[in-house]
C-alpha cells in the first residue's frame, strides 16, 4: 500500500498470492482491499493492518483479470479468463449466485426452490392465487421476483421473508403476472398481496444490485420500480405498439431491453426514461423473449418466426447472423461472456448456439414432453436449465454438446459401464438416443440397449444430468451390463 500524498509505501507488502497479482481494488472507505491473481484466486485484505482476511476465494478456473468492490464495501466482483464473473460476499467470503439453486413457478400458484446438484426440493412458497408466469432473481441472490395471475405486485426481502415497502401498483389493466420477493431458504413471503394494479404485468427483471425491478405489461408499457420504496421511479417508458412480452436489464442497470407482440425489440435509457434508439426490427412475428450479456454489448431475442437474433446494443442493429430454429422460440438466455446462447421452443427441445458464429452446437437437446417455455444458462455457459409444460425442469451439460462419448445412464460412478466398448476401426465412441424407437445407438450402427421410449425421456443421459422433480428421473446401473461377444454372461449368476 502507498500513501497517495507522499508516494511512500505504507507497511509491508501484502503477501499471500502464489502467482502474479493482476488486479486490485480498494473500498470507498479504504477498509477493504481486493486482489486477483494468476493463481486463480481472489484475496481480501484489511486496508488498515495489511493482513489477509480469511482464506483465498476460490472458484475461478483461470487467471483472475479484474476485481472491483461495491460502493458499500459489502460485495466484491471478479472477472477471469475462464469467461466468468463471480460476485463475492466480502463479509463471509462466499460466492453469491453460484448456480446451486433453481427457482420454478407453476400453474398451481406456488414457487419451488430446488437444489441444482441433487434435484431435491428445498422449499415451496405459497401465497399466490393464480398462475406464476414470470420469475427473476437478483444477482446476489437476496431477492426473488415472481409474476402471477392473482392481480398482485409485491417485493420481499429474501433473507428475512418480510415485505419491502408497499405493493407495487401503477399499471392500467388486470395484473396477469405479479412481482414478489421470497425467502430462498424458507420459501416464505410476508404481507398481503396488492389488489390495486391495473395492468397485466407480463414480464419482470431485476437489476444486478437488486435496487430496481423492471416490468412489462399488456398495456404496451415498461415500468421501473424502486425495491426499497415500492414506488415507480418515473413515468412509464414510452410504448410498444402491442403487449410487452419480455424485459431484461444490463448489468450496470443503465439500459433496459424489451420485446413485444409488435415484433420489435426496443432499448431504453433508464436515466432519461426515453428510448435511446429506434425499435430493433427484423423479426417477422411476436418477440417472446429477450436477454442481455453481462457486458451489455449484446442482446438476444427469440420469436414466433422460429429465429433467434443477436443485436449489437451500442449500434442498435442486428448482427448479420440469424439463428434459425424449426419452431416458435419461447425463451432465450445468454452466458456472461456472450459465447453461448440457449433457446427453448415449442418442438419440446433446447438448442445451444455459438454466440460468435451463430452456428448450432450439437443436436437439439431432446427429452421434454411439452413446450420448453423457459431457459437459463450458467455464467460460464456450461450448464443450461430448461422448464417445460411437461412439469419438469431439466439441467443439461453443454460440455457434451458435440456428442456423448461412452455410455452413462446414472450420475453414480459405480453405475458406469464397466465393459469397454471397442468400435470398429478404433474411432471415438459417439452415442445417440433415438427418442422415437427407444434404441441407444453407438456410432450410427451398433444397437447397445433398448429402453421404452416413454422412460427414455426421463433418463439421465449424460447431456441431461438432472430432472426435477428428482423422482421423475430414471437411472440405470450398467456396472453388470455386458454386450457383444460377452452377451452370454447375462445368464451367469
Amino acid at each position: 500500500m502507498w500513501d497517495a500524498e507522499t508516494g511512500r509505501a505504507i507497511g509491508q507488502p501484502l503477501e499471500g498470492h502464489k502467482d502474479s497479482v493482476t488486479s486490485v481494488a480498494v473500498s470507498s472507505d479504504g477498509r477493504r482491499i481486493l486482489s486477483g491473481s494468476d493463481d486463480k484466486t481472489v484475496r481480501i485484505w484489511d486496508g488498515e493492518t495489511g493482513h489477509a482476511i480469511g482464506r483465498p476465494l476460490e472458484g475461478h478456473e483461470e487467471t483472475v483479470t479484474a476485481v472491483a468492490i461495491s460502493s458499500d464495501g459489502k460485495l466484491g466482483v471478479s472477472a477471469s479468463q475462464d469467461e466468468t464473473v463471480r460476485i463475492w460476499d466480502l463479509e463471509t467470503g462466499h460466492v453469491i449466485g453460484d448456480g446451486k439453486r433453481i427457482v420454478s413457478g407453476s400453474l398451481d400458484g406456488r414457487l419451488r426452490i430446488w437444489d441444482a446438484d441433487t434435484g431435491q426440493l428445498i422449499g415451496a412458497a405459497e401465497g399466490h392465487d393464480g398462475i406464476v408466469t414470470s420469475l427473476a432473481i437478483s444477482a446476489n441472490g437476496a431477492r426473488i421476483v415472481s409474476g402471477c395471475g392473482d392481480n398482485t405486485v409485491r417485493v420481499w426481502d429474501a433473507q428475512t421473508g418480510k415485505a419491502i415497502g408497499q405493493p407495487l401498483d401503477g399499471h392500467q389493466n388486470s395484473v396477469m403476472s405479479t412481482i414478489r420477493i421470497w425467502d430462498a431458504d424458507t420459501g416464505g413471503g410476508a404481507g398481503s398481496p396488492s389488489q390495486d394494479s391495473e395492468d397485466s404485468v407480463t414480464s419482470v427483471a431485476m437489476s444486478l444490485n437488486g435496487a430496481c425491478i423492471v416490468s412489462g405489461s399488456d398495456h404496451s408499457t415498461v415500468r421501473i420500480w424502486n425495491t426499497e420504496t415500492g414506488h415507480t421511479t418515473m413515468e412509464p417508458l414510452g410504448r410498444h405498439e402491442a403487449w410487452v412480452t419480455s424485459v431484461a436489464v444490463s448489468s450496470n442497470g443503465q439500459r433496459i431491453v424489451s420485446g413485444s407482440y409488435d415484433k420489435t425489440v426496443r432499448i431504453w435509457e433508464v436515466g432519461a426514461g426515453n428510448s435511446i434508439s429506434q425499435s430493433l426490427e427484423g423479426h417477422t412475428d411476436i418477440v417472446n423473449s429477450v436477454a442481455i450479456s453481462s457486458d451489455g454489448m449484446r442482446v438476444v431475442s427469440g420469436s414466433d418466426d422460429s429465429t433467434v437474433r443477436i443485436w449489437n446494443l451500442d449500434a442498435g442493429c442486428a448482427i448479420s447472423v440469424t439463428l434459425e430454429d424449426d419452431s416458435w422460440v419461447k425463451s432465450v438466455a445468454i452466458s456472461s461472456a456472450g459465447r453461448r446462447i440457449a433457446s427453448g421452443s415449442v418442438n419440446n427441445t433446447v438448442r445451444i448456439w455459438d454466440g460468435e458464429s451463430g452456428h448450432a452446437i450439437g443436436q437439439p437437446l431432446a427429452g421434454h414432453d411439452g413446450w420448453v417455455t423457459s431457459v437459463a444458462i450458467s455464467s460460464d455457459g456450461r450448464r443450461v436449465a430448461s422448464g417445460s409444460y411437461d412439469g419438469t425442469v431439466r439441467i443439461w451439460n453443454t460440455d457434451l454438446m458435440l456428442g456423448i462419448t461412452g455410455l452413462s445412464l446414472s450420475p453414480e460412478p459405480a453405475h458406469q459401464l464397466m465393459q469397454p466398448y471397442v468400435p470398429g476401426g478404433g474411432e471415438e465412441i459417439r452415442v445417440k438416443f433415438d427418442w422415437e424407437t427407444g434404441w441407444i445407438v453407438a456410432n450410427e450402427s451398433d444397437y447397445l440397449l433398448w429402453i421404452p421410449p416413454d422412460e427414455m425421456r426421463n433418463m439421465h443421459t449424460g447431456q441431461c444430468t438432472m430432472i426435477i422433480p428428482r423422482e421423475n428421473m430414471v437411472t440405470i446401473d450398467l456396472s453388470r451390463f455386458v454386450h457383444g461377444t460377452r452377451w452370454t454372461e447375462c445368464f451367469q449368476g
